[in-house]
C-alpha cells in the first residue's frame, strides 16, 4: 500500500472497522427522537467517542492518510463555513403562501444548492417558507420536502453543493463534471419530489388544516441583507436592503 492510496487502505480494512460510522449514524438518526434531551446536551460528547477510536486506529496504522483527510477536512469547514456567513447575513423577506410560489421557491432552491450549497441555500430560504406556513395545522410535509430538495437532492451538480463532491474535487475531479454527468438525473429526482410534493400540498390545503393567510399571500417578496439581490417568490422580484 502506498501513501494516500485511500483505495487499498479500505479494501484492508476488516468489516467491523465500519461500525462507528454506523452507529454516529444512527445516533444522528435516533438520538433527537428518542432521548431529545440527552442528545441536546451530549450530541458533541456522543460524536466524539465514535470518532476518537477511529482517528487513535488511523493513527498508528496510517498516520499520513489521517493527515490528508485532517487537510480535507479543514478545507470543507472553511468552504462550509463561507457559505455560512453568506448566506447568514441575508435574508428573503415576504411569504409564498400559494402553492405555485412554495413550488418556485423549492425550484429556486435546489439551483442555488449547487452555488451556496445545501447548507446556504437552506438558511436562505426556510424561513420565509416557515413563515408561509405558520398560519397552518398540517405543515410538516412541507419541510420535509424542503429538506428532500433544497438540503439533499439540489446539491448534487458542483463541488459546492455536497461533500463528497468537494472531497472528489480536492482528489482530482473536475469540478464541472458532476454538471455534465449527473443534470439529467437532478433534473429527474428534483421533478419528482417536487411533483410529489404538489400532490401532497394539495391534498393538505383540502383538508382542514390547509386553509390560506390573506395577509401572507399579499406581503410582497424580496430580500434583506448587506447586498442588493433580486429574488422571486411569487413572479415579482422586488430590491431590498438592510441596514442597521
Amino acid at each position: 500500500m502506498t501513501p494516500h492510496d485511500p483505495v487499498a487502505l479500505g479494501l484492508s480494512l476488516p468489516v467491523w472497522s465500519v461500525l462507528p460510522f454506523a452507529g454516529l449514524l444512527l445516533a444522528i438518526a435516533l438520538g433527537p427522537l428518542l432521548a431529545p434531551s440527552f442528545w441536546a446536551r451530549h450530541f458533541g460528547k456522543v460524536c466524539l467517542g465514535f470518532g476518537l477510536p477511529v482517528a487513535g486506529y488511523f493513527l498508528f496504522r496510517a498516520p499520513l492518510e489521517l493527515l490528508h483527510t485532517v487537510v480535507e477536512y479543514v478545507s470543507f469547514l472553511v468552504l462550509l463555513g463561507s457559505l455560512f456567513t453568506v448566506s447568514g447575513g441575508s435574508c428573503c423577506a415576504g411569504r409564498c403562501a400559494r402553492l405555485r410560489g412554495q413550488l418556485r421557491v423549492l425550484g429556486a432552491g435546489a439551483v442555488l444548492a449547487n452555488v451556496l450549497g445545501t447548507t446556504g441555500a437552506s438558511i436562505l430560504l426556510i424561513r420565509p417558507l416557515l413563515r408561509a406556513n405558520a398560519h397552518r395545522k398540517r405543515a410538516v410535509h412541507v419541510v420535509v420536502f424542503f429538506i428532500f430538495v433544497v438540503s439533499n437532492i439540489g446539491g448534487s451538480l458542483t463541488a459546492i453543493g455536497d461533500p463528497p463532491l468537494l472531497l472528489g474535487y480536492l482528489r482530482g475531479v473536475p469540478f464541472f463534471w458532476t454538471l455534465r454527468a449527473m443534470w439529467p438525473l437532478w433534473l429527474t429526482a428534483c421533478g419528482l419530489v417536487i411533483g410529489v410534493f404538489y400532490l401532497v400540498d394539495r391534498r393538505a390545503h383540502a383538508s382542514k388544516g390547509g386553509g390560506r393567510d390573506p395577509a401572507a399571500i399579499r406581503e410582497p417578496p424580496g430580500t434583506e441583507g448587506a447586498t442588493r439581490v433580486p429574488f422571486t417568490i411569487e413572479g415579482r422580484s422586488t430590491f431590498s436592503s438592510w441596514r442597521g
